[in-house]
């Protein structure tokens, strides 16, 4: 449904599956549900933002970071250290922009930036985008049009 823009009923889906995995998994030792956790959570996120719901949107990613977090805490660390700084990348990358929506642009700013090391390809590309939209919804014009021109150096 999510590849289909069709976002509300993606959400709703997404939502049934946190719900197995909150009811039947919560306490989990498992990469592989947490990984499916923290994706669920993610487009969860995603979704909402492309509905408008930015709130919905920055508490679900929100979520993803602490489920990151516990991970990275934990004696017994389930991530290996760059498949953990990609995913928090990618987290990172899709606060960022909901923060825009919320004009917070001094956090969204330091998100993007965060995120932009550990991209690659297209996210990497996006991230700079989204980087030089922050700098322009800042006033920042001079500052944009340097991370828009920084883009174009990838391609």
């Amino acid at each position: 449904f999510f590849e289909l823009e069709r976002f509300r009923r993606a959400s709703d889906k997404l939502r049934e599956c946190k719900e197995i995995i909150d009811k039947n998994h919560s306490a989990t030792k498992s990469k592989d549900i947490l990984e499916i956790k923290i994706d669920v959570l993610r487009l969860l996120g995603r979704s909402q933002y492309e509905l408008g719901n930015f709130d919905a949107s920055e508490d679900y990613l929100d979520e993803a970071v602490q489920v990151l977090d516990i991970d990275n805490k934990n004696s017994k660390k389930l991530f290996e250290f760059e498949d953990f700084l990609n995913l928090s990348a990618k987290i990172n990358m899709d606060l960022s922009q909901t923060l825009l929506e919320f004009n917070d642009f001094d956090l969204a700013l330091k998100k993007a930036c965060s995120a932009i090391g550990h991209l690659n390809g297209e996210e990497a590309k996006l991230a700079k985008i989204v980087r030089g939209k922050i700098k322009m919804s800042m006033e920042d014009f001079s500052g944009a049009i340097k991370f828009f021109l920084d883009v174009f150096e990838c391609i």
